[in-house]
């Protein structure tokens, strides 16, 4: 209420820095309790707030009380957690940094557990108490601190060690189980993103193989082209070979968003997006040669043709010229 901003202007530090203000200048103020008689919510205790008599801000008393209940729920959870982890050398518990703002919702806990089995992961499990409903959110990040997994669930009842740490502790048994289940599926994931470049070095080697020399007319060119579509049909079975391995250990039989994401950051898997661009540009090249030939044969054809040539051939050439089979 120090800054005299809505929250739609506020940003962090903004109190602190307004009371250190008026601390500075040694700044009389008035903090009054007054009942709010407003359209809106009324009538109810606001606390409001005057800087040498002149009136400021006010805050809600209810939400003053909301912020101090859930910051007190906060460094409960903290005080037990602390506790329960104190000799456990893989996890590490933290109190988040508040704000002196009243519609922040800061009262947060945090817990990072060190992974036993693999050191490149990590679990970070964050409590949030609000006034609507207290949740724990749960990540399972890589080593690029990527999520690989997360979870969300409600913290039915506060006030409850047992409760609180055995959901804690239920949600890092889940998470290791999930660290296993992707230690069993990384090699299943990385044949997945490989298989891409694979089917892409396999329709890179028919492009380059193609002797443009050999096209003269459009089944030349549509015997040439089914070897490069032949290698785009077995590369396209290399990925889905691949990828039904990887479905076979998946949780729902499906291809992970996450894997997804891996496979969009993944540079050689990239080739083979690059590789059936490239066959379409050879499409096109080898119509345009196609094309070429049948110009310069409807102008040889036009050059050598005579009163005695049949109408008919003269039309068909005059359609070749231009690029058209009759």
């Amino acid at each position: 209420i120090f800054n005299g901003k809505t929250w739609m202007e506020f940003q962090k530090g903004d109190e602190e820095r307004a009371i250190q203000r008026l601390m500075r200048e040694n700044t009389p103020i008035q903090l009054r309790i007054d009942i709010n008689e407003g359209m809106g919510v009324g009538p109810v205790p606001v606390l409001r707030f005057a800087e040498n008599g002149q009136f400021k801000d006010q805050a809600f008393v209810h939400r003053m009380k909301e912020v101090q209940a859930n910051r007190r729920a906060a460094d409960t959870a903290y005080s037990w957690l602390s506790e329960y982890y104190e000799k456990d050398g893989f996890a590490v518990v933290e109190k988040g940094k508040r704000e002196a703002a009243l519609f922040e919702d800061d009262a947060k806990v945090s817990i990072r557990y060190a992974s036993q089995q693999n050191s490149g992961m990590s679990t970070d499990v964050s409590l949030q108490f609000t006034k609507e409903k207290d949740q724990i959110k749960t990540a399972l990040k890589d080593f690029h601190d990527a999520y690989i997994w997360e979870e969300w669930q409600n913290l039915e009842k506060r006030g409850d060690m047992q409760l609180l740490i055995g959901t804690v502790e239920a949600l890092r048994a889940e998470s290791l189980k999930q660290q296993e289940m992707f230690k069993k599926q990384e090699p299943l994931v990385q044949a997945y993103l490989d298989s891409y470049a694979q089917a892409a070095e396999r329709i890179n080697a028919a492009i380059h193989a193609v002797d443009r020399s050999l096209v003269t007319d459009e089944q030349s060119a549509r015997t040439i082209y089914q070897e490069v579509d032949k290698a785009v049909r077995e590369g396209q079975g290399l990925i889905e070979s691949a990828a039904d391995a990887l479905r076979k250990v998946s949780e729902n039989g499906q291809i992970s968003v996450r894997v997804n994401d891996r496979l969009g950051r993944y540079a050689p898997a990239n080739q083979h997006r690059e590789a059936l661009m490239a066959v379409r540009t050879l499409n096109t090249e080898l119509m345009q040669i196609i094309k070429d030939h049948l110009m310069e044969k409807g102008r040889d054809f036009l050059a050598t043709a005579n009163e005695n040539t049949p109408i008919e051939e003269i039309a068909v050439a005059i359609f070749n010229k231009h690029g058209h089979l009759a």
